[in-house]
């Protein structure tokens, strides 16, 4: 079966990692790529075995995320695997200052938007008797989350949730969903926060290091293999043991 790629958040730097990864790995396949801004990176890529169609679509506005998804669905491209790396603003705040507007904003993004694209891709993935999904979690799932990252934490919650959810319905189908729950990475997402926080981050990590984009792309490669059809429901703790 020819592959083909659904990426959300297609331009954030686990995802450009994660194509170039795919591309070196001599596989042949197409990627559907979601981003909402910056998508020059996707288009600066110099790829030998991939095609690329870059779709530009709000996450956060969920009538036009079920809009483009339902029209991808209607062209009868059968999508084998869904990788979802999109992501809101990192927040360092107090629950004093807990931000409705700002969560529900985030939620969309990383919640809503991928629930929509499954409510029409899993049917698909079951009818053709395939299916991958991986979903990027935190490690903040795991163990006690960190301070001040209330909103980041009940979003990251949310998608446990519907990982598991949707795996035991979907369980006994060759169809799987699955996440990956990375503790912090060095990625332009620390951008806007401060750089005291983000060395701290660091400190707390038992190598004294961050984990790079590069280190998740064999463990997403599992998930997305033939290989790992009982691995379904699992949220995988990539910390490097800080948290267990």
């Amino acid at each position: 079966m020819e592959s083909n790629y659904l990426i959300l958040g297609a331009s954030s730097d686990t995802a450009l990692s994660y194509i170039k990864h795919l591309d070196e790995s001599g596989k042949k396949c197409h990627i559907i790529a979601f981003c909402y801004s910056s998508s020059e990176r996707i288009e600066a890529l110099k790829l030998d075995n991939i095609t690329i169609q870059t779709v530009i679509c709000d996450l956060g506005d969920c009538e036009a995320v079920e809009k483009t998804i339902t029209g991808i669905m209607e062209s009868n491209v059968r999508i084998t695997h869904v990788l979802h790396f999109a992501a809101g603003k990192l927040i360092y705040e107090k629950a004093g200052k807990f931000s409705y507007e700002r969560l529900n904003e985030n939620f969309r993004i990383q919640v809503c938007a991928i629930a929509i694209i499954l409510k029409y891709v899993l049917p698909a993935m079951k009818k053709q008797k395939f299916g991958r999904v991986v979903i990027t979690t935190s490690s903040c799932t795991i163990g006690a989350p960190p301070k001040y990252m209330s909103e980041y934490t009940m979003i990251k919650y949310a998608l446990v949730g519907l990982i598991k959810s949707y795996a035991v319905e979907y369980f006994g189908k060759n169809v799987t969903v699955n996440g990956i729950a990375p503790a912090m990475m060095e990625t332009r997402f620390w951008d806007t926060v401060s750089p005291h926080i983000a060395e701290l981050n660091k400190s707390v990590q038992p190598c004294k290091q961050c984990i790079s984009p590069n280190e998740v792309n064999e463990c997403i490669d599992y998930l997305c293999s033939e290989s790992a059809s009982f691995v379904t429901g699992e949220n995988i703790n990539l910390s490097g043991g800080q948290v267990m």
